[in-house]
């Protein structure tokens, strides 16, 4: 088979299609998946694509389903999606993916593994996101970064832990200055990365504004047993 192409990244998937060449509709594929992140330990990978396709095969397979396991799946061409291809799913964020295929005729003599193509999912989730300088009206939303791939991060906020949020803004680098915001209000964060690649997975975390410091107390009515506090 030719090289296999691969497209659409998520966060957990990645589109690929087999190359069948010139060979029958009859003949079955097998496709080998092989991945390593694009950071690890927080620092980048130094290994290459090339030197994934080389070094790193897996003796793992793409599934009738899209998933990876352990054994080869045989389908003809069109079962892996023909032209339109298939989602490999339950793949990890910020991970470079090399597929090949190899082909096997009716007889199931096997052919060599063809041309390797790769593709990567979107960058890694960030972590821990903190606030700081909280007022009445604002806070600064502080998170650590994850992947070195990144073009920005996508800052959205909500009233809600579970639903409504909307992009408050972005920024290139791990903080975020938010304001207008009502007193004594719990809001609702969540924090994604992005890249040519698309958005990876959230961050989240709340934090409630503060409230103003009561003024000076006043004292009035006072007689030899009592007095009136007014604050």
């Amino acid at each position: 088979p030719g090289a296999t192409t691969v497209t659409l990244p998520t966060a957990h998937t990645l589109t690929f299609t087999l190359n069948p060449s010139t060979n029958p509709s009859a003949t079955e594929y097998a496709i080998r998946v092989s991945h390593v992140p694009t950071k690890t330990n927080g620092k980048k990978n130094v290994e290459t694509e090339a030197a994934i396709s080389k070094t790193n095969k897996t003796d793992e397979y793409i599934q009738a389903n899209g998933t990876i396991g352990s054994s080869a799946v045989w389908q003809t061409y069109s079962a892996w999606g023909g032209a339109s291809g298939t989602v490999a799913n339950g793949l990890s964020s910020g991970t470079i993916y090399t597929f090949d295929a190899k082909a096997r005729n009716l007889d199931n003599i096997e052919t060599s593994f063809g041309a390797t193509g790769s593709g990567t999912t979107s960058p890694n989730a960030p972590s821990n996101v903190t606030f700081t300088n909280v007022s009445t009206t604002t806070m600064t939303v502080n998170w650590t970064d994850n992947s070195n791939d990144e073009t920005g991060f996508n800052v959205y906020r909500s009233l809600s832990a579970n639903t409504g949020y909307a992009l408050n803004g972005t920024t290139t680098a791990p903080t975020f200055d938010v304001s207008g915001l009502t007193m004594n209000t719990t809001y609702y964060f969540r924090v994604t990365a992005y890249n040519g690649n698309g958005e990876g997975d959230y961050a989240s975390g709340n934090k409630t504004t503060s409230v103003n410091t009561p003024g000076a107390t006043t004292l009035s009515n006072a007689n030899y047993t009592t007095l009136k506090v007014v604050f």
